[in-house]
C-alpha cells in the first residue's frame, strides 16, 4: 500500500522532500501554497498531489502532514488546522523548522494528533530535480510514534535520522547555525553532488576534516 502525505507550504524544502518521497513510493495527496500557481508548480515538480491554497483542504486525507512553512507561520497554521472540521486523532503532523520545537503544534496535539518536527541539516537554495539528502542528518523530536515513522521516512530518502530531546531543539538550532552550511558546488566531482562545508579552525583546509567533523557532530547530537 502506498503511504500518503500532504505538504503545507510547498516551497524549496517542501518540494524537495515531496519529490524524494514520491520517488520512494509515498503518495502526495494535497499540496498547499499561498498562490494556486505555486501549488500547481509544486505538484508538477513533485509528480502528484492536489494543488490548493487551503491548508485544511490539502491536509484533509493524509495520515502524515508536513508543515514546511516559514517559522512564523507554523503556529497560525496549527491553529487553522485545529479549528477545521477534520479528524486528527492518530494522525502525524510534523513541521520542518530547525529553530522551533514540536510544541508549536500544541493546538493539533490537543485534537489528538501525534506531533513532531524534523529538520535536515542542510540549506536548500533552490528546488532542483537532482537534489538529494543522501547522508544528510535530520534532527527529529516529538511523540514517540511520530518519531518512529519519521525516522523510517528519513531512511527511505537516504538521510540520517538523529533523534533529539524536545528541550534540546534550541541547542540543535545553535549548532546548526554556527557550525554548518551546505550548498551546491559547480566544481564538485559529480553534477548535483552536495558538498559539506562546516566552519573550520584556522589553517584547516582538507576535505577529510569536513567528513570527520560531520561524523563527530552527528554523534554529539544523538546524545543530547
Amino acid at each position: 500500500m502506498k503511504r500518503e502525505f500532504a505538504i503545507l507550504g510547498a516551497g524549496r524544502l517542501g518540494r524537495t522532500l515531496g519529490r524524494l518521497l514520491a520517488f520512494q513510493d509515498y503518495r502526495p495527496t494535497g499540496l498547499s501554497c499561498r498562490t494556486l500557481q505555486s501549488a500547481r508548480q509544486a505538484s508538477a515538480f513533485i509528480g502528484g498531489g492536489s494543488p490548493t491554497t487551503s491548508n485544511p483542504r490539502a491536509a484533509a486525507r493524509a495520515p502524515l502532514v508536513l508543515i514546511a512553512t516559514p517559522d512564523r507561520e507554523i503556529v497560525p497554521v496549527a491553529r487553522e488546522l485545529s479549528r477545521a472540521r477534520l479528524a486528527w486523532t492518530g494522525r502525524i503532523v510534523a513541521h520542518t523548522s530547525g529553530a522551533v520545537s514540536s510544541t508549536a503544534l500544541e493546538p493539533l496535539k490537543t485534537r489528538g494528533a501525534l506531533v513532531a518536527s524534523l529538520h535536515p541539516l542542510a540549506s536548500i537554495a533552490t528546488s532542483r530535480p537532482d537534489a538529494e539528502f543522501r547522508g544528510t542528518p535530520f534532527a527529529i523530536e516529538g511523540a514517540p510514534r511520530a518519531v518512529h515513522v519519521l525516522r523510517r521516512l528519513v531512511l527511505d530518502i537516504g538521510g540520517l535520522p538523529v533523534t533529539i530531546p524536545r528541550e534540546a531543539k534550541a541547542l540543535y538550532h545553535l549548532i546548526a547555525r554556527t557550525t554548518w552550511w551546505r550548498s551546491w558546488r559547480a566544481d564538485s566531482r559529480r553534477p548535483g553532488d552536495w558538498v559539506w562545508a562546516p566552519v573550520r579552525p584556522p589553517g584547516s583546509t582538507c576535505r577529510s576534516f569536513a567528513e570527520r567533523w560531520k561524523t563527530w557532530q552527528v554523534s554529539a547530537l544523538s546524545r543530547l
